[in-house]
């Protein structure tokens, strides 16, 4: 067996709850994942990607990687930054601070669904979700921008209706089920449910 396969299997740090994938760390900050397998003779190391803009993020990222957290100030490298995310090694538990990008899946107003992503900032004991994105034919659009049932349409080469609920692809951590919400078609009501967020992190208790 390669030495270094064996160095990593043997500082495996972690199941992780997300993927059938056990996470190991070599050397400085290099990190594999190994697919879970009950005979570890089989197990076999793959890689992680290098950190990508949030907006490149593709279906085929995001089956393979279900969460994705933003880079901290101190890492990347040249080229990139805070709007850059790498897979997350577990996922955020009640508690935790960070922000993160979850798989999820959109359902239209006509009844169609459609893969995308969510952001998850967990702030402590709460969670506030923002879509982010939602890919349809190819591309990667805003579920929230005002012209989206527009591009949907001619996207699809038929009328389409906007994004009206979204659901995570997973279940978090203290969840019973995949955490799932509403997207206003009214900008004003969207504009109340930003601000009943804005309000709800004021009041925050901010880590120490």
């Amino acid at each position: 067996m390669d030495k270094t396969v064996q160095d990593i299997r043997t500082k495996i740090a972690r199941a992780s709850p997300f993927s059938a994938a056990f996470w190991g760390e070599v050397g400085d900050g290099y990190r594999v994942c190994f697919q879970a397998n009950p005979d570890p003779r089989h197990a076999f190391p793959m890689r992680f990607p290098p950190p990508i803009p949030v907006t490149a993020l593709t279906t085929e990222n995001l089956r393979q990687f279900a969460v994705w957290r933003y880079l901290h100030d101190d890492e990347g490298g040249e080229g990139t930054d805070e709007s850059f995310v790498t897979p997350a090694d577990e996922l955020p538990p009640v508690g935790s601070h960070g922000s993160f990008v979850v798989a999820a899946t959109y359902l239209l107003h006509g009844g169609d669904a459609f893969p995308g992503a969510v952001q998850l900032d967990q702030l402590g004991a709460k969670r506030l979700f923002t879509p982010i994105l939602i890919h349809v034919a190819g591309k990667c659009l805003d579920p929230l921008a005002t012209d989206i049932a527009a591009r949907l349409s001619r996207l699809q080469k038929t009328p389409s209706g906007s994004p009206v609920r979204w659901t995570l692809d997973v279940t978090l951590p203290g969840d019973q089920a995949p955490a799932s919400g509403r997207i206003f078609r009214s900008r004003a009501l969207r504009a109340l449910a930003l601000l009943a967020q804005l309000v709800s992190l004021f009041f925050t208790p901010r880590r120490r």
